[in-house]
């Protein structure tokens, strides 16, 4: 393992709307080598970070799991280890500000979940087990608790954990008039606002109708009661995502589609009062004025011509996208809301097998289709104002090389206020940062290409990276390369590396 420390990062600057300014304060790197693998970070404001890893090679039956604790200049403070059976993998990993948890399970129910205390530079292990069979599909943390959300025999379960003292709770989640074995889990999320654990889930009666339910959680357990958000429409909500405006009124807003399937057809809008459904409004991409703006202009022509002949014999026409929603951001005049759209990928998968008929063996060769990660292409920044009518929205292309196998969000906002949001995302090899105005126009734009020199000759041939908020305006981009050096006769041609950086954002 190589750390290599204090230096700057050079930067090109690209496509200047004003100015913003970003710098590359130091970087550290660490060389893959064999056997290690699982590089994750967890941020804890001025406290510092932590990088954790595992060790493939086993030691006994025994695994060797690492994190290396970094204050806020990335000096290396010191390691810990942990080792846990080889027959666990990592579930889940979640965080607080001062906390990082880490859920390591095997298929038997056993689990572990290691607890980072920033502060003490101390690991916590709390072990035990769930029912055989139960499929995890989320974890949320708040406070004292690992809130994991799953399916065992077909009907929902939700287990908290006491990460300090192990102590374990099945919270039982009913909906009044529907069997648990027709419910599905959606989102989870935390809501920072009210420090409530927020759950969607969906109620399927039959095979023709569909609805969807929120429930919160407050941070002693007590569960409100469901709100069904489609009550007042019969389009079908594929996802959501809520913020607290005030106690019990909530913004909830998502992707919805005209069928009961998976791809979403549009947007939509709704405020919720006291547990009842105050209004849902809906959007199709097709009727949002840029929508189709990240895709080249001979595209974008030819589906604006589709549109246009659709609409000309009154039908409409519908695009499926995937979209991740982040959470409200409220201004004086109303609310701004981010989504991020990607699609699943996959990729041909040739194997063989091998039969004996008759005494006669035969091979043969077969392709199959197998899930590569979601590819995320572009992103809507969108305007409502307190009755859920869109004001603006703005559209710009996203294309990380990153293709995460569960949905997440690349995008950061950097700050708010009621009179422009800025966000910073990274972009392939490219960190981007923009803002835009109250009225949806955008501000400021800069575009830096990352070009890392750890030594003289260093070359990345490869880019694979994302980028988070820290404390106050300083960013972790963080990410994986490969590099090439044909210069420097004293180090690797080729290596593999994990890299950290600090990088801080100054708007002028």
């Amino acid at each position: 393992m190589k750390h290599l420390l204090s230096f700057l990062l050079s930067i090109f600057l690209l496509g200047t709307v004003a100015q913003a300014q970003i710098t590359y304060e130091k970087r550290i790197e660490i060389e893959e080598k064999d056997g290690y693998s699982g590089y994750k970070t967890f941020q804890f404001g001025e406290f510092g970070m932590v990088v954790s890893y595992f060790k493939d090679m086993k030691s006994g039956d025994l695994m060797d799991y690492y994190f290396d604790f970094y204050d806020s200049d990335l000096e290396l403070k010191g390691s810990k280890k942990i080792a846990i059976s080889d027959k666990m993998h990592i579930e889940s990993i979640g965080s607080t500000d001062k906390t990082g948890h880490t859920l390591i399970a095997d298929r038997k129910g056993n689990y572990v979940i290691i607890s980072i205390d920033v502060e003490k530079m101390e690991l916590k292990q709390v072990k035990g087990n769930y029912p055989k069979k139960i499929y995890i599909s989320q974890m949320v943390c708040q406070g004292d608790f690992v809130y994991l959300q799953g399916k065992l025999k077909k009907e929902i379960s939700l287990i908290s954990i006491n990460w300090k003292n192990g102590k374990q709770k099945i919270i039982p989640f009913e909906i009044e008039g529907i069997k648990n074995k027709k419910l599905v889990p959606q989102q989870m999320q935390l809501l920072p606002e009210s420090d409530e654990v927020c759950l969607f889930v969906k109620a399927l009666p039959n095979k023709k109708t569909s609805d969807v339910y929120m429930v919160t959680m407050d941070n002693k357990g007590k569960k409100s009661e469901p709100i069904n958000l489609t009550s007042q429409t019969d389009k079908y909500i594929i996802s959501a995502t809520a913020s607290q405006l005030e106690k019990n009124n909530y913004a909830i807003s998502g992707t919805y589609s005209k069928s009961n399937g998976y791809a979403s057809q549009g947007f939509y809008f709704s405020k919720s009062v006291n547990g009842k459904m105050d209004f849902i409004k809906f959007y199709p991409f097709t009727d949002m004025k840029n929508f189709f703006n990240y895709l080249p202009q001979r595209s974008q022509k030819r589906i604006e011509k589709k549109i246009a002949k659709k609409k000309a014999k009154g039908k409409e026409i519908d695009f499926n996208y995937n979209m991740t929603v982040h959470g409200l951001i409220k201004q004086e005049d109303g609310y701004v809301i981010i989504g991020e759209c990607y699609y699943a990928t996959y990729r041909t998968e040739t194997y063989t097998t091998t039969s004996t008929v008759n005494g006669r063996t035969t091979t043969t060769t077969h392709t199959r289709q197998v899930f590569d990660g979601y590819q995320y292409t572009h992103a809507a920044v969108m305007k409502f104002d307190f009755n859920g009518d869109m004001l603006w929205n703005e559209i710009f292309e996203m294309y990380p090389s990153e293709k995460p196998f569960g949905v997440i969000q690349f995008i950061s906002v950097i700050s708010d206020d009621n009179n422009q949001i800025s966000m910073m995302y990274a972009d392939r090899s490219y960190i981007n940062s923009k803002a835009i105005d109250s009225k949806g126009n955008i501000s400021k734009v800069k575009k830096s290409e990352v070009v890392i020199k750890s030594l003289t000759g260093d070359k990345a041939k490869y880019t694979d990276m994302d980028i988070k908020p820290w404390f106050k305006n300083n960013f972790i981009c963080f990410g994986r390369q490969r590099i090439k050096n044909k210069e420097d006769k004293s180090v690797k041609k080729r290596r593999n590396v994990f890299f950290v950086a600090k990088v801080k954002y100054d708007v002028d």
